[in-house]
């Protein structure tokens, strides 16, 4: 293989290499979108626990969680989870 056909080859490859990052790219771009568009996962982790979505096993974990670390409460707390 010559210099010129290696200089070739490796543009191809440089070029082939590209297109498919842009495609990749492309065909992702909904997901970027979709998760900036989503509220928080906090949120919506606390909608459903209080919706009653968990298990009552869940449900336990969660309340003894938002027990412990209140709102109006002054940190820090030196109770464990």
């Amino acid at each position: 293989m010559t210099l010129v056909n290696t200089r070739a080859a490796l543009e191809k490859a440089i070029t082939d290499e590209i297109a498919r990052l842009e495609k990749e790219e492309s065909d992702n771009e909904y997901k970027d979108k979709r998760a900036v568009a989503y509220p928080p996962i906090g949120d919506q982790l606390d909608d459903l626990y209080h919706k009653g979505a968990f298990s009552d096993e869940m449900k336990a974990k969660l309340k003894k969680v938002k027990t412990i670390f209140q709102k109006d409460k002054k940190w820090p707390i030196k109770e464990e989870i």
